[in-house]
């Protein structure tokens, strides 16, 4: 995939007909997808949340069923980002790791992963929550895509 528009429209048709995002199918799509159009994303009109660890920023384009963000994750000693108000959840990283923690409904750490370029992480919010911590030196983004879109 060259441009997040082709991945948007893709992903979207693709989830209409199996509603799951964490398909062998999409995640080789968002796997695959080598654009730099997501720089393009960075614009001061996008930002759906700015904090002091990370700026979330929406993919102008409106997809039937999902939505597509680039976060900006400042270098940060905290974590941060609960995806809550989404059910299906993907992400990967565009550039250098992020560490993600994933917590059960219980509030107990299940699994803590160093993501790279090469993984797609998946996430389904109604069995917990999930949080991601910058942990290199410089600024670091990642592409997520949402489904339902969030509220």
């Amino acid at each position: 995939m060259r441009t997040l528009k082709l991945l948007g429209t893709t992903v979207a048709h693709t989830f209409t007909k199996s509603q799951r995002l964490d398909n062998k199918c999409i995640k080789n799509m968002i796997k695959n997808y080598n654009g730099t159009d997501w720089k393009d994303v960075l614009d001061n009109k996008n930002i759906v949340k700015k904090t002091k660890k990370f700026t979330q920023f929406k993919y102008p384009k409106e997809f039937k069923n999902v939505e597509l963000q680039i976060v900006k994750w400042n270098k940060s000693d905290g974590i941060d980002y609960n995806d809550s108000k989404s059910i299906h959840y993907l992400n990967r990283i565009l550039y250098k790791n992020i560490l993600s923690y994933i917590h059960n409904e219980d509030d107990k750490l299940e699994r803590k992963t160093s993501l790279s370029k090469t993984n797609i992480n998946c996430f389904h919010t109604q069995n917990g929550y999930h949080l991601l911590k910058n942990i290199e030196e410089d600024t670091e983004y990642s592409l997520h895509i949402f489904s339902p879109k969030k509220a």
